[in-house]
C-alpha cells in the first residue's frame, strides 16, 4: 500500500467503462507479462511466479478445489465471481500486483493495462454479491510499514496522519472485523506497522468466500 507526499492521483471518471471485457480466466492470464510497479522491490518475487503460467492456472484450480465445488459453496453467487472474489483473497501474486500499480505514484490507464481487466471483474463481481454481504461497522487494518511507500509515511506519520486528514488508497482495501487482530499483529512481530482502525466502514463481508480461511482451515 502506499500513502505518500507522491501521490498516486485518481483516473478519469468512468475510466473502467473502456476496459476490455474479459472472461476471468483471461483476466487472470494478463499477470502473465505484468512488470513490476516502479520502486516496488518487494514484489519482484511475485512477479516471478507470475511469469509462470502454470502458476497462474494452479490458483485457479485451487479456487476451484475450495470453493466453487466445496459443499458449502454460496449457490446464490455467480461462479465466475465466486473465482475472481475467491482469486483476490487468495495469498497469492494477484492482489499484490493489482494494488501496487493502483498506487504507484504518476500511474495512468495505460500503466495499467495488465491488471484493469481483473479489477474491472472484481468491482462487478463486489457489486453482484447478495445484501446479506453488504457491510457496514468496525474495521481494523494492519499495513507492514517495511514496504518502499509505507515506510514514508510511516518516518512522517504525524504529518501523513494528522486528525481530520483524510487516508486514500487507491486500491481494492481489505479490514478485518476482529479486534484481536490488532493485539495479535502487535504482540507477533517487531517490524513497524501501520495501524488504522475504522468505527463506520462500508463494503462487503466476504467470510463465506475468502479463501484464507480455506486454504489453513
Amino acid at each position: 500500500e502506499q500513502i505518500t507526499t507522491e501521490r498516486a492521483l485518481p483516473l478519469p471518471p468512468g475510466w473502467l467503462t473502456g476496459v476490455p471485457d474479459l472472461s476471468p480466466s483471461d483476466a487472470l492470464l494478463r499477470f502473465f507479462k505484468c512488470p513490476v510497479p516502479p520502486n516496488r522491490p518487494d514484489l519482484i518475487e511475485w512477479v516471478r511466479s507470475t511469469e509462470n503460467v502454470e502458476y497462474i492456472y494452479q490458483q485457479i484450480d485451487v479456487v476451484n478445489s475450495l470453493l466453487l465445488e466445496a459443499p458449502d459453496c454460496p449457490k446464490d453467487v455467480n461462479p465466475d465471481d465466486l473465482l475472481i472474489i475467491g482469486t483476490y483473497t487468495l495469498e497469492s501474486s494477484f492482489y499484490r500486483l493489482l494494488n501496487g500499480w493502483g498506487n504507484t505514484p504518476k500511474r495512468s490507464t495505460a500503466d495499467l493495462i495488465f491488471v484493469s481487466p481483473y479489477l474491472k471483474l472484481l468491482i462487478q463481481a463486489l457489486r453482484n454479491l447478495p445484501s446479506r454481504h453488504f457491510y457496514k461497522g468496525f474495521g481494523v487494518r494492519v499495513l507492514d510499514a517495511t514496504t518502499p511507500f509505507l515506510n514514508q509515511a510511516y518516518q512522517n506519520y504525524k504529518t501523513q496522519f494528522a486528525v481530520g486528514k483524510p487516508v486514500n488508497f487507491h486500491s481494492v482495501s481489505s479490514f478485518s472485523r476482529d479486534e484481536n487482530l490488532l493485539t495479535a499483529f502487535l504482540e507477533g512481530t517487531t517490524k513497524p506497522l501501520i495501524v488504522l482502525q475504522c468505527e463506520e466502514i462500508e463494503g462487503y463481508s466476504l467470510e463465506e468466500i475468502s479463501m484464507v480461511k480455506r486454504m489453513f482451515d
